[in-house]
């Protein structure tokens, strides 16, 4: 009994042992001991090592799974909507789309309808000339006379005689020195020494002869008198279609101007076509040579060269032939062209000893080849500056014609008259005559 008691009791000592031994060599594991000091800092299941799985973030990862997938169906329904807007705007704008088309196709349609109609009267009137090349053309005709003039008066050595030519033709120099009362006193109007006052005279007496005999210019609303012969025509055609315009211009209210002009444009083209420029009959040829001795008659005590017979031939080849043709164009133009010197208006109050009287400077149809100046007149709207300078201008010398127009392509406005090419004019002061 006693060995078995001891035994036993050597087993328990051995047993305590060991197991004092493995918790000095085995860490313990931490079961969260409240009794030691340490265990206060972690929660109830021990250290956290990551984020907890449990009940409440599943609730917080499907409420923010919600939060996304509305914010999702709100874009999507935003994005819907901005395509069937765009869809609606689409539908508007091909219908839209359509419409315009369908205008633009009746406006083509129209345009090739417009287009035929002009081409077939450009076939029986033939081309209708813009204002700047008719305006060309224009310049370039008094350009070549005043080169001409320049050779065919090249000094002012002698005393100018007058001669018959001048006597019987009184009434047509004064068209060209308004304020020439009598022939004799030609001589003074055309001095000695002032061979630029020669020339400004027989510039304007060549444009005289030009616009009263080759150049046909209708009466218009400031011109009340008509000018010119159809030299073009023949002798007997031209009088025949004079008598027809003036019958008709004097009917009264029985034919609108815009009649009349489609009635002139019609006849002047269809005439054109058997009388064309180049192809002029005996009678044309004849006349342009009777006009031009009968305006050298008159300048020829002004001239300096020996060679009369070269200065002749110039003369019709580059002037009055071109004059001629110049004629026919405008004539069949739409438009009414009048090529002309202006009227000249009194100026009341002031008269010469010799009693001719001052004639206006009208700056509206007028330049002042001498002056600078005018060429600043024009205001800020497009019209004339009455200035005081102009007021004391009186006329002295015409030189150059003026083109005037009135109507249009279409066949209307011929009550409004414009001034394409003004007169040059050579003008004195008032105040410096005596």
């Amino acid at each position: 009994m006693a060995t078995e008691e001891t035994n036993a009791l050597r087993l328990l000592v051995s047993m305590s042992t060991q197991n004092q031994f493995r918790k000095r060599t085995t860490p313990e594991p931490d079961y969260g001991d409240t009794r030691r000091p340490e265990s206060n800092n972690y929660p109830p299941h021990g250290p956290s090592h990551g984020p907890s799985r449990g009940k409440g973030t599943d609730n917080l990862d499907s409420h923010k799974v919600r939060s996304q997938e509305a914010t999702y169906s709100q874009e999507i329904q935003r994005l819907h909507a901005i395509l069937d807007s765009a869809n609606s705007s689409i539908e508007t704008l091909t219908a839209e789309l359509q419409v315009k088309e369908a205008l633009g196709l009746q406006l083509k349609k129209r345009n090739n309808a417009m287009q035929s109609f002009r081409d077939a009267e450009e076939e029986l009137l033939g081309r209708q000339e813009q204002d700047s090349t008719i305006s060309a053309d224009f310049e370039a005709l008094f350009l070549q006379l005043k080169s001409w003039t320049s050779k065919c008066c090249s000094a002012a050595d002698s005393l100018m005689a007058v001669t018959d030519a001048h006597r019987q033709n009184l009434q047509m120099i004064r068209r060209v020195l308004p304020n020439l009362a009598d022939v004799e006193k030609l001589p003074d109007f055309l001095p000695v020494g002032n061979v630029r006052r020669r020339r400004k005279f027989i510039r304007g007496w060549i444009g005289l002869v030009l616009s009263e005999q080759m150049i046909r210019s209708l009466p218009g609303p400031l011109h009340p008198t008509s000018l010119g012969c159809d030299v073009w025509l023949p002798l007997k055609v031209s009088e025949s279609v004079r008598e027809l315009e003036t019958t008709l211009l004097s009917s009264g209210g029985a034919m609108t101007p815009t009649s009349f002009h489609r009635w002139r444009t019609t006849t002047m083209a269809l005439l054109g076509k058997v009388y064309p420029a180049g192809r002029w009959t005996q009678d044309t040829i004849d006349s342009i040579e009777e006009q031009v001795d009968f305006a050298l008659s008159v300048i020829k005590p002004l001239t300096t060269r020996a060679d009369e017979e070269e200065l002749r031939v110039k003369l019709i080849q580059n002037i009055f032939i071109p004059a001629v043709e110049l004629s026919q164009l405008l004539r069949r133009q739409c438009a009414s062209w009048s090529v002309r010197f202006p009227i000249l208006l009194d100026a009341d109050g002031l008269q010469q000893s010799e009693g001719a009287v001052f004639n206006v400077f009208e700056p509206s149809k007028m330049k002042d080849m001498d002056s600078q100046s005018d060429d600043d007149d024009d205001d800020d709207d497009g019209g004339l500056v009455a200035s005081a300078d102009h007021c004391l201008k009186a006329v002295e010398i015409f030189v150059r014609l003026a083109l005037f127009k009135s109507g249009n392509h279409d066949g209307l406005r011929y009550d409004i008259v414009s001034t394409v090419q003004k007169a040059e004019v050579s003008c004195v002061d008032i105040r410096t005559v005596e």
